[in-house]
């Protein structure tokens, strides 16, 4: 066989190699990795941690500030309820009060007018 053949034969082998199937494997041991990798996230996990904290007692913060929201619209709509609950009779006796105190009022108006202030007064 002429040399030029062979040499050719060599190249053609070697690109019929399949190298993800030969048991050769290749591989990086780095002893301290893990403490490499610790120290130069120290300060990440630090700020991380503050971050975190910060954020909780915003939440926190927050939720108590709607708590209040909502007592103190409760409370308002409570004042409010009362305040009218107060006013209407008040108001009806104080109108009835009004009207008897005109000169010429028939007998059945006053009958009437007296009614409602007592029925405003009772209740």
């Amino acid at each position: 066989m002429p040399a030029s053949f062979k040499k050719r034969n060599k190249n053609t082998k070697s690109y019929n190699i399949k190298w993800d199937r030969d048991g050769h494997y290749f591989g990086v041991y780095f002893p301290t990795k893990l403490t490499y990798i610790i120290n130069r996230m120290g300060i990440w996990m630090f700020s991380s941690s503050i971050i975190l904290i910060i954020i909780i007692f915003f939440a926190y913060t927050i939720n108590v500030i709607l708590k209040q929201k909502r007592l103190s619209e409760i409370k308002n709509d409570f004042i409010n309820n009362i305040t009218h609950e107060f006013k209407t009779p008040i108001s009806t006796i104080s109108l009835s009060a009004d009207v008897l105190l005109q000169p010429n009022l028939s007998p059945e108006r006053l009958k009437n007018y007296t009614k409602i202030i007592k029925d405003e007064n009772k209740s």
